[in-house]
């Protein structure tokens, strides 16, 4: 299955922005081997080193995307960083002010990446919601991309979405785990839990999903509240998934 897994990584057409971020040891595995041999604030600079190491790949991959795709740069570039700091501030092993130092570090490197090609599209909020959304979109988008690799290896998938997203969910759910989204406009009508639909490869959409935006999404933990707001003059036909 490993193997199964990093070829489809090298194939998929989702993954084809980023390439560096899908090898074997990447910034993120990087950083997760060095959390676990973190012991004192002596060697916290070996963390913000791997960070810094990977600037330039980030930028010769922007040099040679961005111009072609704005908006699968920006979903990618936001990705990356929302989970370098969800590896960071969710490690628990810090010290509040060096969890600090390492995040301002991120942060300096996100302003760098904006500067390369004017990027300001791509300027984001770090609050929880923002980052739910950005995922959930994200998570549709590549879902459209993938649709043939999913329909050949729908099992390989599943691992891979798993591997892709339990950091981001691990920090951006709450304990109790009960979240649920709300995906409404004029071609679509969603409902499900939060993690269960980031984990779910059943929601490749046929529309276009440029007429989708972080505005057409709720986040909750009121389930009954979603279900009570729901539009059936704008939508005759919801998926509910098992809540």
């Amino acid at each position: 299955m490993a193997t199964e897994i990093q070829f489809m990584k090298r194939t998929l057409p989702s993954a084809m922005f980023l390439k560096f971020f899908y090898e074997n040891n990447n910034v993120i595995k990087k950083l997760d081997s060095k959390i676990k041999l973190y012991k004192s604030g002596i060697n916290y600079e070996e963390i913000i080193s791997i960070i810094e190491d990977e600037f330039q790949k980030i930028q010769d991959e922007i040099v040679r995307t961005f111009n072609n795709d704005h908006a699968i740069c920006c979903r990618n570039i936001n990705y990356y960083f929302d989970l370098l700091n969800a590896t960071i501030k969710s490690a628990n092993v810090f010290s509040g002010n060096i969890r600090d130092n390492i995040i301002h570090k991120v942060e300096e490197q996100w302003k760098k990446v904006l500067q390369i090609k004017n990027m300001d599209e791509c300027t984001k909020e770090m609050d929880f919601d923002s980052i739910r959304k950005r995922c959930i979109l994200k998570h549709l988008y590549d879902l459209k991309l993938d649709k043939r690799a999913i329909m050949s290896n729908h099992n390989v998938y599943k691992t891979f979405l798993q591997e892709k997203w339990e950091k981001i969910i691990g920090y951006t759910n709450p304990e109790h785990g009960h979240l649920y989204i709300k995906i409404e406009n004029d071609s679509v009508g969603i409902i499900e839990q939060y993690s269960n639909f980031l984990y779910s490869y059943d929601y490749i959409c046929d529309f276009d999903l440029d007429k989708l935006s972080s505005d057409d999404i709720t986040v909750s933990t009121d389930i009954q509240n979603l279900i009570n707001n729901i539009s059936l003059d704008k939508i005759s036909t919801w998926i509910f998934g098992p809540l």
